[in-house]
C-alpha cells in the first residue's frame, strides 16, 4: 500500500509523518527507538558528503541554532558560506537533510513514498522556499509539494476539528532561533494568508536557553567567555553546558526544578535552576512575542476577538 511522507525541516530538530488513506503517524526519525526527531545539523566532510543528524551533533563545537540564525539572512548567496575559514554550501547541506529523514522514514515501510510534502518557513525574501525547493530538487524522484509552515499547521488543526470554515486562526510559531506570527483564514476550498508575515528574529529557544545559562552564570559567575574558539576540547565542553541548558529549560515546563551540569575545563559544578527563577528571567523577552501577535491582528484590520483559534507550534513553543 502507498503512502505519503510529510517533512519539517526545523532550525533545531527534523520531523515527519506518514499518511496512508486517513491514518496520519509520525515517523521514527532519531537512532534512539522510538524518538520521533533528528537534529536538524549537517556538516561538511573532506570529501564533499556530509556527516547528517545525530553524529554530526556530536561532532559539532557550536550551537546549531546560533549558526542557523546566521545563516538566515545569507541563504540566496550564489557561493558557499565560509565558517571559521570552511566552505559551507547551505543547499547541499539542505539536501543531505531531507534525503536523510526520507532514508530513515521509509526504511521500516520497504519502500519509498508515493508522494512528498515539505513544508517552509515564510519570509519576505523568499529565500527558505528556494533553498527547501532545491534541496527537494537534488533528493527526491516522486512527486513533491511545498507548503508553508503555518498553512501546514492550520490544516492540522483543521482535521482535528479545531478550526471551523470562516474563521481566522493565529500561528505563533516559536522555532530555535526566531518567533514568526501568521494569520491564516479557513475558507471552503483551502487556507488564505491574512495580512503579513511577522517575525521577532532575537527571540526563539536558543535566547530561552540562554536565559537559563545567565542564571547558572548568576550563581557561578562567567565561564563561557573564558573559552577560545581555538580550543576544541573547551568549544566541545560549551557544546554540553548549551545542551544542558536546553534540556534544563524542557523540563521546567512540567517540573518545578531542573539541574544544570558544568563540566569545562575550567569549571564544575551543578546548578539546580527553579521554575520560578525562570519564568522571571523570560518573561521580559516573551512579552514582546505577545506584543507581536496583537500588533499582527491589528496590522491585518482585526481584532482579537476575530481571532477564533490560536496555535502554538514549532520546536520551543
Amino acid at each position: 500500500m502507498g503512502y505519503s511522507l510529510g517533512v519539517d525541516l526545523g532550525t533545531a530538530t527534523c520531523s515527519a509523518a506518514i499518511r496512508r488513506g486517513a491514518r496520519l503517524e509520525p515517523c521514527a526519525l532519531g537512532d534512539v527507538p522510538g524518538t520521533v526527531t533528528m537534529p536538524a545539523v549537517a556538516l561538511a566532510r573532506p570529501d564533499g558528503t556530509a556527516l547528517v543528524g545525530e553524529a554530526a551533533d556530536r561532532r559539532s563545537i557550536y550551537e546549531p541554532t546560533l549558526v542557523a540564525r546566521m545563516l538566515a539572512g545569507r541563504l540566496d548567496d550564489p557561493g558557499p558560506i565560509v565558517i571559521d575559514g570552511q566552505p559551507c554550501d547551505p543547499r547541499a547541506l539542505t539536501a543531505a537533510l531531507l534525503a536523510t529523514v526520507i532514508d530513515r522514514s521509509s526504511a521500516a515501510l520497504r519502500e519509498r513514498p508515493d508522494d512528498l510534502v515539505v513544508t517552509y518557513p515564510l519570509r519576505h525574501d523568499g529565500a527558505p522556499e528556494r533553498l527547501i525547493a532545491d534541496a527537494v530538487d537534488r533528493t527526491t524522484g516522486v512527486a513533491a509539494s511545498l507548503v508553508p509552515e503555518p498553512i501546514a499547521a492550520a490544516a492540522k488543526l483543521a482535521r482535528d476539528g479545531q478550526f471551523e470554515v470562516g474563521s481566522t486562526a493565529a500561528i505563533v510559531d516559536v522555532g530555535g532561533s526566531s518567533v514568526d506570527v501568521t494569520l491564516v483564514a479557513r475558507t471552503t476550498t483551502g487556507f488564505d494568508l491574512v495580512g503579513e508575515l511577522a517575525s521577532l528574529t532575537d527571540l526563539g529557544g536558543v535566547d530561552l536557553d540562554a536565559e537559563v545559562l545567565a542564571l547558572v552564570e548568576g550563581v557561578i559567575g562567567d565561564v563561557t567567555s573564558m573559552v577560545s574558539p581555538d580550543d576544541m576540547a573547551g568549544m566541545l565542553a560549551l557544546r554540553r553546558l548549551w545542551a544542558s541548558c536546553r534540556a534544563a529549560k524542557e523540563r521546567l515546563s512540567t517540573e518545578h526544578a531542573a539541574v544544570v551540569e558544568v563540566a569545562l575545563p575550567h569549571a564544575r559544578a551543578q546548578i539546580e535552576i527553579t521554575r520560578e527563577a525562570f519564568e522571571r528571567a523570560v518573561e521580559a523577552p516573551l512579552s514582546g512575542a505577545v506584543d507581536l501577535v496583537q500588533s499582527t491582528i491589528a496590522a491585518a484590520g482585526l481584532t482579537p476577538p476575530d481571532i477564533g483559534v490560536g496555535l502554538l507550534t514549532g520546536g520551543s513553543a
